[in-house]
C-alpha cells in the first residue's frame, strides 16, 4: 500500500470557528484501517495483535493510535518496534469512516453507532459557538496538556486530499 487516502488537515488561519465542529487533536499517530489490515498515514502496515483489530468495522476507518496526553513518543515507539511490543494501554480513536457518503454529521452519528472494542473510541465533537469559545477551549486544552484542537467545516464530505474543511489549532 502507498500512502493512505487520508482526509489531511490545513492549519487554522482567519477561518471564523463559529458552527465549526471542534475536537481535541490528540497527539498519537495517524492510522488508517482498510477493513482489514491497520496501516499509518505513510502507507507502512501494522502488525497489532489479533485481540487488538478484532471487533473493528469490515469497513475503512480514519482514526489515531493514542496512548493518552503527552504519550506521542510511545505511540511513536510501538510504530517503530520490530520486537513484537504490547499494545495494551494503547487506543484507537476513530476520526471519521471514509467510505461512507454522507456529511460529516452523517458519517460521526454512523460511527457512534458502530460496536467497537473497547480499547477504541469515536472521537467527541461539539459545536464551535465562535472566537471566543475557541480561544477559551483552547487555553483549557493547554492547561490539561492536550496539543490543539480540531475545526471540521458542517457539512463537508470526506476528501482524501488536504482540505481547508479540516482545520488544526495548536496549543
Amino acid at each position: 500500500m502507498n500512502r493512505a487516502p487520508l482526509l489531511l488537515s490545513e492549519t487554522w488561519t482567519t477561518e471564523r470557528p463559529g458552527g465549526w465542529w471542534l475536537s481535541e487533536k490528540l497527539d498519537g499517530v495517524r492510522v488508517w484501517w482498510d477493513g482489514h489490515t491497520l496501516w499509518t498515514r505513510e502507507g507502512f502496515r501494522l502488525n497489532p495483535p489479533a485481540w487488538f483489530v478484532s471487533g473493528l468495522p469490515a469497513s475503512p476507518l480514519d482514526a489515531e493510535l493514542w496512548a493518552g496526553r503527552g504519550k506521542y513518543l510511545e505511540v511513536l515507539g510501538l510504530i517503530n518496534s520490530r520486537d513484537g511490543r504490547p499494545w495494551d494501554g494503547f487506543q484507537l480513536a476513530i476520526i471519521d469512516l471514509p467510505a461512507h457518503p454522507g456529511t460529516f454529521e452523517e458519517r460521526h452519528a454512523a460511527a457512534r453507532g458502530l460496536l467497537l472494542p473497547p480499547h477504541a473510541f469515536v472521537i467527541a465533537q461539539r459545536i464551535c459557538s465562535g472566537l471566543r469559545d475557541l480561544r477559551r477551549t483552547l487555553r483549557e486544552m493547554w492547561d490539561c496538556g492536550a496539543e490543539g484542537l480540531m475545526l471540521r467545516a458542517p457539512g463537508s464530505l470526506y476528501v482524501s486530499k488536504r482540505s481547508r474543511t479540516l482545520l488544526k489549532v495548536r496549543c
